[in-house]
């Protein structure tokens, strides 16, 4: 079973504006996204849901290395998960985030249905000089965007 988000940042079409809220009650938090409020709030948190105009996802701080925290969107289709680097906490703006949520929905839109795949015949040439390349390296033709170090 998925778990359930703790907060949510969704667009509202009736009021024209991103709400944040906790997801379980609709509690609205008053926190308006890219104000230094916004900003403390995402050092305090771990996760949340983002509902945006062209997408949706769960955005997760994650730990990586020399204990920097980055932020990674995930989205669930069927047995498929999809990530993207959202970046630090400084970079969760609104366009940052719409931005992924319409990659995500154009990866999502791109994909086939399982049992409708082709499959994947090189030509000769082809075959001769490509590596083969493993399904855990590659995800859908997108790599991560992974920080400097």
């Amino acid at each position: 079973m998925p778990k359930v988000p703790v907060y949510m940042l969704a667009w509202s079409s009736t009021t024209e504006v991103y709400e944040l809220y906790q997801a379980r009650d609709r509690e609205a938090l008053r926190v308006v996204p890219e104000s230094p409020e916004w900003f403390a709030w995402l050092d305090q948190v771990s996760s949340f849901a983002f509902v945006g105009k062209s997408g949706r996802y769960t955005a997760r701080k994650e730990a990586r290395q020399r204990g920097n925290r980055y932020w990674s969107a995930y989205l669930a289709t069927g047995k498929h998960l999809s990530k993207k680097y959202l970046g630090k906490t400084a970079d969760l703006t609104l366009a940052r985030l719409e931005h992924i949520a319409d990659l995500l929905s154009a990866a999502q839109a791109a994909n086939v249905q399982p049992g409708q795949e082709k499959p994947f015949r090189p030509s000769q040439s082809a075959a001769q000089t490509t590596p083969p390349v493993s399904p855990a390296a590659d995800t859908e033709g997108e790599a991560e965007t992974m920080p400097p170090h």
